[in-house]
């Protein structure tokens, strides 16, 4: 007699829905789409996305705890504005994550790798070079992808996510204005971190990604200076 197969399992759809809700804005916030101060319809959202509205909202739940999205009950949904305190401190796990990204990768480096960090790296500097940062959410994009490529190539999946999830929270907070990067210092520490990678120099790399940190810092004080 032949065993009756076991059905599968059934599963909600409405963790999924509501994380590709999380998934769109957050990208679309992340990416300066919607600017800080930006009305949110959530109406329009679900529409656009062909889910529901209560859908939507737990995505912006989501994002309002992670210090991205405002809420006030039957008034608006916006975009927030900047915090420079999160920032700080995202920053500072972040910077843990990519110096830790950075060991596992320079364990094993190969030429192809080193070829794809330089092109992340001359992007940097041919935008500072210009002397102009037109777009700063590019610019912010570009900086944050030589950080990121290495969890990206650290093999360690745990690493690769996290510092995807951190990485909208830093680029919302970045983009307070161009007038306060340090062109100069992102170069230098640009073409520091070229160098190390290129020559292996794991411990270079390091003390490179920890910099990161005071960078940080002088930036929140210098966006506040021209506030």
């Amino acid at each position: 007699m032949p065993v009756p197969k076991t059905p599968d399992p059934v599963r909600s759809t409405r963790t999924t829905l509501s994380a590709s809700a999380y998934e769109f804005l957050l990208v679309r916030i992340g990416d300066g789409s919607m600017a800080a101060g930006e009305q949110i319809d959530d109406v329009a959202v679900a529409a656009e996305l062909g889910v529901s509205r209560g859908t939507v909202r737990q995505a912006l739940n989501r994002l309002a705890e992670l210090g991205l999205v405002d809420m006030a009950p039957n008034r608006f949904t916006r975009v927030a504005e900047p915090a420079p305190d999160r920032f700080a401190a995202t920053i500072e796990v972040a910077v843990v994550l990519w110096r830790l990204g950075a060991a596992l990768t320079l364990q094993h480096p190969f030429p192809a790798m080193r070829a794809e960090f330089q092109d992340l790296v001359d992007a940097v500097l041919a935008d500072v070079a210009a002397a102009d940062v037109v777009d700063g959410n590019v610019f912010i994009g570009q900086v944050i992808d030589v950080f990121e490529f290495f969890t990206a190539h650290s093999g360690n999946p745990v690493l690769v996510e996290t510092a995807a999830r951190l990485r909208p929270v830093i680029a919302h907070t970045a983009r307070l204005g161009v007038a306060a990067y340090d062109l100069p210092g992102t170069a230098a520490l640009m073409r520091e971190l070229a160098r190390s990678v290129a020559e292996t120099d794991a411990a270079s790399v390091d003390r490179a990604l920890a910099s990161v940190n005071g960078m940080a810092t002088s930036f929140l004080e210098r966006s506040a200076a021209d506030a």
